[in-house]
């Protein structure tokens, strides 16, 4: 296995954090409830490490990069996963897979490959888009381009929504990987060199406008998976952030109520959120979301104890508009 590199390996698993938190964002807005998505593990697996995806039946999401075209990434989803997802839209339990289900959860997928695009290409700082796509269900067949070489990226995320929870596998080849990691290589289809253009060209960004600065603040902080930031000199450039006011928010819960409902509201009426009791809320910052806490009661205030909290690096890129 000599064609994914161990530096590759590590770039691409410092790509990780910044992502899933922005593709759990736009999924969830897509299905109208709290998805979690979790980054676990990234490791190089050969085609008989991969042996338990392919032997049982999965929701596969497929795709190209345009910048890696011809080789194609896999987005898998086991069946019971899938089925959960199914449930949280529908509203009902869901114990087997229906043809009809893949029409239903087409928006979902639609939107989670959305999501990946805009997250990769905000965390690369460089336009990546992805085409292609495909949704199908039954056993993964892997393609020559993983075969060939014997090896794959195998990237494993955490998925979790109320009670149901599971793991997420994005397979890809070593053309995409070194298209990720920002390494030259031969396109194993095509001979094309893969290549990606910056996402802001210098020459035409206006440096000074506060999106610009944002960016370059964002762009300052150390590549590091701590949740403290490093000691550069770099983050200096952070100073100029700090009195910012942001808008501060904790959400219990989110419900759906048809016209009518909302009319015959009266005082005494009682709303059912779809948040257990003892579930932890949500703290969104101007809107996304960078923790979780319980509400607990500070003399006569109600108030909010963090419990989970998203890595500095992850806050800011969300702050800055990345997410």
């Amino acid at each position: 296995m000599a064609n994914i590199t161990n530096e590759t390996l590590k770039k691409i698993k410092d790509l990780q954090g910044g992502i899933w938190p922005s593709v759990a964002n736009t999924v969830s807005e897509s299905v109208d409830n709290l998805v979690n998505l979790n980054y676990e593990n990234t490791e190089v697996a050969d085609t008989l490490a991969l042996t338990p995806l392919t032997s049982e039946p999965c929701i596969m999401m497929k795709f190209d990069f345009a910048e890696a075209k011809g080789n194609t990434s896999f987005i898998l989803l086991p069946e019971q996963v899938f089925l959960s997802l199914v449930s949280l839209i529908t509203d009902e339990e869901v114990a087997a897979y229906d043809e009809s289900h893949m029409v239903q959860m087409k928006p979902a997928m639609e939107s989670f490959l959305s999501g990946l695009e805009t997250a990769v290409s905000n965390t690369l700082g460089v336009d990546v888009h992805i085409h292609d796509k495909e949704f199908e269900y039954g056993t993964l067949v892997l393609p020559q381009t993983i075969t060939s070489e014997n090896e794959s990226v195998k990237i494993e995320v955490s998925y979790s929504s109320g009670a149901s929870e599971g793991t997420i596998y994005w397979l890809m080849d070593s053309v995409v990987s070194a298209m990720l990691s920002g390494e030259e290589s031969h396109g194993a289809n095509t001979g094309d060199k893969v290549a990606m253009g910056k996402k802001n060209d210098v020459s035409s960004e206006d440096n000074s406008s506060p999106m610009a600065q944002s960016k370059e603040v964002a762009k300052s902080i150390p590549e590091t998976r701590g949740d403290t930031f490093s000691s550069s000199p770099k983050t200096s450039s952070l100073d100029v952030l700090m009195d910012v006011s942001l808008d501060f928010s904790v959400e219990l819960g989110r419900i759906k109520l048809p016209v009518r409902d909302v009319i015959d509201l009266g005082v005494g009426s009682i709303v059912e959120i779809d948040k257990a009791a003892g579930e932890p809320v949500d703290v969104m910052v101007n809107g996304s979301l960078v923790a979780q806490g319980e509400v607990v009661v500070v003399e006569d205030n109600f108030a909010v104890r963090i419990t989970e909290i998203l890595s500095p690096k992850e806050r800011l890129y969300k702050l800055s508009g990345k997410s």
